[in-house]
This record gives structure tokens, C-alpha cells and sequence, in this order.
């Protein structure tokens, strides 16, 4: 159960139902292309516009959810 919470807080993880009916809703308004939740459309965008600023900030973003990752799930 600490390793969903944790994983919850570090990646903010959609409710399956929730994303679900999002997804569906895109599709109902025939969009192209569809990114959910709006913080990963966000950074969508950022790469579509700048790719080596996009890249660097997920770089970074990850190493930092890496570390906390490794401080509360102990490696088996």
C-alpha cells in the first residue's frame, strides 16, 4: 500500500475511471491527437515547440522522483 501512495504523490497518478472517461470524451469531439491528464499535454507541447528544453526538464524531473523512489521503496 506505501508503494502506490508514494508512486501516487511522485507521478500523480489518474484514477483508471477518470482518465477513462476523459479518453472517451476526446474521442467523442474527434480530436487527433489526445494527451491526458493536462500536465502531460503541457510538456506534449513544450517538446513540440522545444525539443532540448523538453527533454532536459524531464531529465531532471526524473533523476529528482528517481531519488525519492529509491528513498521509500527498498530495492529487492
Amino acid at each position: 500500500m506505501k508503494r502506490v501512495t508514494v508512486l501516487s504523490i511522485v507521478f500523480g497518478c489518474m484514477i483508471l475511471f477518470a482518465s477513462a472517461r476523459q479518453a472517451l470524451a476526446a474521442v467523442a469531439k474527434n480530436r487527433a491527437v489526445i494527451v491526458i491528464p493536462w500536465r502531460w499535454r503541457v510538456l506534449w507541447w513544450l517538446y513540440r515547440f522545444c525539443p532540448g528544453l523538453a527533454v532536459a526538464l524531464i531529465r531532471r524531473e526524473f533523476l529528482a522522483n528517481k531519488k525519492v523512489l529509491d528513498e521509500h521503496i527498498p530495492s529487492t
